[in-house]
């Protein structure tokens, strides 16, 4: 007994180590160069970041704001605000790890709270904790949505931290873990906004619930909500401010933002067209180079059945456990999907956007595995199931090795710049404006201005922005090349490489002069 309880502690160890050196390396390897430049919403939180940390206010001089302005339609501040924690920690300056470093962190916390709930549905002495941690180590969408800074892509790990807690509070009754679910679901808020819709839902679904099954303490839930109110005040106020068309103001010294478009008018009634982009989206992949591969699915070939699966045990689980007036672990990951499903049934969504549910639909494929294992009597039964299991869970193994394999290795030479993606034109810019022939023409870049910022630590005092996407710095103009615009001879062009590949052919027709920079050329007549 002795040796197999050892044989057994020893398997749990070599997993571990496994898992966490698979995590080191998903997470840190090139961390800064992979994939290559910056994201344009990306560049965007790491100069608002640095403009924190150097100036206590955002890109348009809004002292501590509570939502960034962005683009005009907004993003959430949780990114920008480590941004700057991080950046004020080097000393004030801006590198690329100052900006992805707080997906790394997320993502260890959608691990570690996912092997949590793994735990509470499966106990601690299976191994399907761990075989949940290598599935939200290595599952492709998973390695890639970490690897930038996109403020959306820190909710999947404050949304698991929250369901942890939520979970134990629902089924220990502990007024600390109501506080704890009360605090995460709070600061959730602060990292994506489709949070702001998500979790009233959730609450008043799991309330309802909590009532069936008598297990609703008034007091507790008081305290859960007391708990939340600080993080979600001047978010309300927020919403107030723009849903009513009221002029930008302050709270507490922070600002609250006034948006130039407000996303509440994206949604619209559910949709059947809506409901099939996001399953794709979610299950086979998006367009989108920088969150999904051609050929590799975001979770697993078997997703689908997977999901589906696990999906009715769990139904069927959390029913039974109902008629018993019990609070069932499995609540969570039914509930959760459910909802991210219905609400992405009135709006458009790439797999970005729906990057919290990522934890739930991974539980519920280890739920699935869980099932063939367990839920078959006979041997004329276990042997298919357990067979199928097997061979599932060796599918994902050389799933993800393929996947590693090919990311690590072959993806920059794919996309050395992905779509919506760019990089510095500072070199190019400071050459401009030290030629004097040069400087003394209009000059026009291909990349949002927030490329040239970052580059050469421009303060947003010295930025004049004619719209949220257009602005003039140094008699430079940002951001209004168009790929169908007609070149002007008089009018220099710095153009990102690997961007608008048929109007820089143009321009060599035309006669100009190319100048290459690392990261952009230089046209010029």
């Amino acid at each position: 007994m002795k040796t197999a309880i050892d044989k057994k502690k020893i398997i749990r160890i070599l997993l571990w180590v496994f898992i966490a050196a698979g995590f080191l390396f998903t997470r840190l390897f090139r961390l800064d160069v992979l994939p290559g430049g910056l994201h344009i919403d990306e560049a965007g939180a790491a100069y608002d970041a640095w403009s924190l940390a150097n100036f206590g206010v955002d890109r348009y001089r809004n002292a501590w704001p509570v939502y960034l302005t962005n683009y005009g339609d907004g993003q959430s501040i949780m990114l920008a605000y480590l941004g700057a924690l991080l950046m004020k920690l080097n000393g004030g300056a801006y590198n690329v790890w100052c900006i992805r470093l707080p997906e790394t962190l997320f993502s260890a916390l959608t691990l570690i709270f996912g092997i949590k709930l793994a735990r509470e549905m499966f106990g601690k002495e299976t191994l399907y904790p761990e075989l949940t941690g290598i599935m939200l180590v290595f599952s492709p969408y998973l390695i890639m949505m970490c690897r930038f800074g996109y403020d959306c892509n820190l909710m999947l790990g404050a949304a698991t931290v929250f369901l942890y807690f939520f979970t134990m509070g629902a089924k220990t009754l502990s007024t600390k873990y109501y506080v704890l679910a009360g605090i995460s679901g709070g600061l959730m808020l602060y990292t994506y906004a489709i949070s702001h819709l998500i979790l009233p839902i959730f609450l008043l679904i799991a309330a309802i619930y909590m009532m069936v099954i008598r297990q609703f303490r008034i007091r507790k839930w008081l305290i859960a909500g007391a708990s939340i109110l600080p993080f979600a005040t001047p978010l309300i106020y927020f919403h107030i401010v723009n849903y009513f068309n009221l002029p930008q103001t302050k709270l507490f010294g922070f600002t609250i933002t006034r948006l130039k478009l407000y996303r509440i008018t994206y949604f619209s009634r559910p949709s059947l067209h809506y409901f099939l982009e996001i399953f794709k989206n979610v299950f086979i992949g998006g367009k989108w180079a920088f969150d999904c591969v051609k050929g590799y699915p975001p979770l697993t070939y078997a997703a689908i059945p997977l999901c589906t699966i696990g999906f009715v045990y769990s139904l069927v689980r959390f029913v039974k456990q109902i008629g018993k007036k019990q609070f069932s672990p499995y609540f969570p990951i039914i509930v959760w999907p459910v909802i991210t499903f219905g609400i992405f049934m009135c709006v458009h969504s790439e797999t970005y956007r729906a990057n919290f549910v990522f934890s739930s639909l991974v539980l519920l494929e280890v739920v699935a595995v869980f099932a063939l294992f367990s839920s078959f009597k006979t041997l004329r039964q276990k042997i298919p199931a357990n067979t199928s299991a097997v061979l599932l869970i060796l599918s994902f193994c050389v799933q993800a090795a393929m996947f590693s394999k090919y990311y690590f290795t072959e993806y920059s030479k794919d996309y050395p710049c992905p779509n919506m993606f760019g990089n510095a034109v500072g070199k190019a810019c400071n050459y401009v404006l030290n030629d004097e022939y040069l400087s003394s023409r209009t000059t026009r870049t291909s990349q949002s201005v927030m490329y040239y910022l970052l580059d050469g630590n421009v303060s947003p005092f010295a930025c004049d922005f004619k719209s949220p996407e257009i602005a003039t710095v140094n008699g430079i103009l940002h951001n209004s090349i168009k790929p169908v615009e007609k070149p002007e001879d008089d009018c220099n062009y710095i153009v990102g490489k690997g961007i608008y590949q048929s109007f820089q052919g143009k321009l060599i027709l035309l006669g100009f002069t190319a100048v290459e920079f690392p990261e952009c050329v230089l046209y010029y007549k």
